[in-house]
């Protein structure tokens, strides 16, 4: 009897259980069979956690790359937007000298603005010869008691240039004194 009490908790020891052969069943408690041992899964799933593993891993490098490509992309775009603002803002320097030098309509010669930025009178292919501007005639206007005026109109276009970005700008200005259309000059 000693003997056969000595067997059943050999048998029911976690021990007699770990030694048993993959694959093999074993009694709970209560002495049903509860399946296979926990050690035999975890050999046949080991081998889809790495494949899962790389197929995240690939998805993750697809985007970091795709992140990657957009971002160089809009770093280009910004560049080109930049060099085109300060062309825009070349033209625009150009359009204030012409505005300071009214009511004299002389041609503006080539222009630098710090090392890459230049502007002149005319439009781009008038860089060596540039234009004056242009008298655009009159332009009248009613004063409160009916009375007319008579203003100066100007037409000044200038083209502004940065690191091979070209903007022209085209203004008319109506003259800032008004002439009585009675007075004779």
């Amino acid at each position: 009897m000693a003997k056969e009490n000595h067997m059943k908790t050999h048998e029911q020891s976690p021990w007699y259980l770990a030694q048993r052969p993959c694959g093999a069943t074993f009694p709970d408690r209560a002495g049903v069979s509860i399946g296979k041992s926990p050690a035999a899964g975890m050999r046949s799933d080991k081998g889809t956690a790495l494949i899962v593993s790389l197929l995240i891993l690939l998805v993750l490098t697809i985007v970091a790359l795709s992140l990657i490509n957009t971002s160089t992309f809009e770093i280009g775009i910004s560049g080109n937007e930049r060099t085109r603002v300060e062309a825009f803002y070349a033209a625009e320097a150009g359009i204030q000298r012409a505005l300071s030098q009214l009511p004299s309509m002389e041609p503006i010669p080539e222009t630098r603005i710090g090392n890459d930025s230049h502007y002149w009178s005319g439009g781009l292919s008038y860089r060596r010869n540039p234009t004056p501007s242009e008298s655009l005639g009159l332009a009248f206007q009613y004063g409160n008691d009916l009375s007319q005026f008579a203003f100066r109109r100007i037409g000044i276009h200038v083209t502004g240039e940065s690191q091979g970005a070209v903007r022209e700008l085209e203004v008319q200005v109506k003259g800032n004194r008004p002439i009585s259309p009675s007075t004779e000059y």
